[in-house]
């Protein structure tokens, strides 16, 4: 059980970086999980944020359970701070201060019989207090951030019930830049924890403090007042809480330097997690003209790649979102394809995948704008998360195009061959996308020299060898949806049906 709970504590502390209490950027962005794409009905694959959304009853109840071994140098630590408070030497008590949240920046700490018998809590508490020196202040909230970044500590847990919000907050307000940052920092990892202490954060740092710190104070601070936002959209929100932070958004956007503006990226992705989320953004947006929509397009141009990507990662996320196309540059979108760096390649073929599976014109404007020789560059010479994105973007091209664009596909491509080596790769999206294409493909009203291509080619990738082989999958649903294609290759004309997993 102490493996599970340490286990727990490493793969949290790998979201963050070795600087002191700081949140990597990279937990606001950068995580995809596939969604369904089924032969009645098509869907763009859905896509979640990087955030860790814990169970909170399962991990309290392991917390309590567990017993924490006791450490001897924090022992030691919390004996030389109890004899320095009880002497006021506070100076002293600053130079501990700063030895524990380094101890905890690296290590799992949390409630234990030394904690108690020493009176941490309360010299904790203390330590907070304006009659302390602000270097004291600093260390103890420091400390407080790094034990925060463990779930559901003991600590936090007690610390919530006795105010340890309220006094960050009235911190926060004495408007002393040095503290600001950890305390920050602090609530972030707070509010991370569950939707309870969500709520109250939320609650006590209210936006308009927060887009004051955004717009006036250093980039560092500015920063992670925007993630304490993103932080705010982890858990479900309230109507009234997800348009007052949009309407936050909207301001600060059209505020902050534009230096910021990738970090405001980042905090959007996390704010477009739901339906009703994307749908006030889109509204909001068309109430001014698409400003908002058009200062995204703008960053698509920026120098930094990581800004670019995650531009794209937003407007899919918002199109998947609010279940239609947005209104923005895909032209400028289909440019990125092709380029040096395979992460933009990759996420502006997803954006452009999908956005074909919203808005089936999508696919006129890939074929009028001469894109396919792109395409098929990328899945020849591109990674391997750009080809098989590329192979969906094909798979979407074929099932939603027009007769006519389906015909030119038909005879001027060899997607057949390209979908038949695709299908190696045995994983079941791709499987089901790249089946559904087929068999359109095999089953559609064209000219019987071009059907005759269509299945020369497939027998000549060995494409009935490929099936065959799937037939035998120890995947259920993989092995079913194979049999019933070789059926219709073999021209049984059994029902194609698919079985969803």
């Amino acid at each position: 059980m102490i493996f599970i709970q340490y286990l727990w504590y490493f793969l949290r502390k790998s979201s963050y970086d070795h600087e002191t209490f700081r949140m990597n950027d990279s937990q606001l962005t950068n995580a995809f999980s596939n969604g369904k794409d089924s032969p009645k009905y098509f869907q763009s694959r859905a896509k979640k944020d990087d955030f860790l959304l814990r169970n909170q009853s399962k991990l309290t109840k392991m917390v309590i359970e567990i017993q924490q071994p006791l450490s001897p140098k924090l022992a030691q630590i919390y004996a030389q701070m109890a004899e320095l408070h009880e002497k006021s030497d506070f100076t002293a008590m600053t130079q501990e201060m700063t030895k524990l949240f380094s101890y905890a920046l690296d290590n799992f700490v949390d409630y234990d019989k030394n904690f108690e018998d020493f009176g941490m809590y309360t010299i904790i508490f203390d330590c907070l207090t304006k009659k302390m020196p602000i270097s004291l202040r600093k260390a103890t909230i420091a400390f407080l951030s790094n034990v925060f970044q463990n779930p559901n500590t003991i600590i936090l847990s007690n610390m919530f019930n006795n105010g340890i919000i309220q006094i960050l907050s009235s911190i926060l307000y004495e408007n002393i830049e040095s503290l600001q940052y950890p305390v920050l920092q602090c609530v972030i990892n707070i509010s991370a924890d569950s939707q309870i202490y969500r709520d109250e954060v939320l609650k006590l740092f209210k936006l308009d403090a927060l887009r004051f710190l955004m717009c006036n104070s250093n980039k560092k601070i500015a920063k992670s007042a925007a993630r304490l936002v993103a932080a705010f959209c982890q858990f479900p929100l309230d109507t009234k809480s997800l348009e007052s932070i949009l309407n936050f958004f909207i301001d600060v956007f059209l505020e902050v330097s534009r230096e910021l503006l990738p970090t405001l990226v980042n905090v959007m992705i996390s704010f477009v997690n739901s339906n009703e989320a994307c749908q006030l953004f889109v509204s909001k947006s068309e109430e001014s003209s698409n400003t908002i929509l058009k200062v995204f397009e703008s960053l698509l141009s920026e120098p930094n790649p990581q800004t670019v990507i995650n531009t794209l990662i937003f407007v899919d996320k918002l199109a998947e979102g609010y279940k239609n196309i947005v209104d923005f540059d895909y032209l400028k979108i289909l440019m990125l394809i092709q380029t040096d760096n395979d992460k933009i390649s990759y996420y502006a073929i997803r954006v452009i995948s999908n956005a074909i599976v919203l808005n089936p014109q999508i696919s006129q404007l890939v074929i009028d704008n001469n894109f396919m020789p792109q395409i098929l560059e990328v899945y020849s010479n591109g990674s391997g998360n750009s080809r098989i994105e590329t192979v969906f973007l094909m798979t979407n091209l074929v099932r939603q195009s027009n007769q006519q664009i389906f015909d030119l596909l038909c005879k001027n491509y060899q997607l057949v061959t390209i979908f038949v080596d695709a299908l190696n790769v045995e994983e079941q999206e791709l499987v089901d996308s790249i089946i559904c294409a087929l068999t359109k493909m095999m089953q559609s009203e064209i000219s019987n020299p071009t059907q005759k291509k269509i299945r020369d080619q497939f027998y000549g990738a060995s494409g009935n060898e490929v099936i065959e082989m799937l037939i035998n999958s120890e995947n259920n649903a993989i092995s079913q949806q194979a049999y019933a294609f070789h059926s219709l290759v073999l021209e049984e004309r059994k029902p194609f049906e698919f079985v969803l997993s």
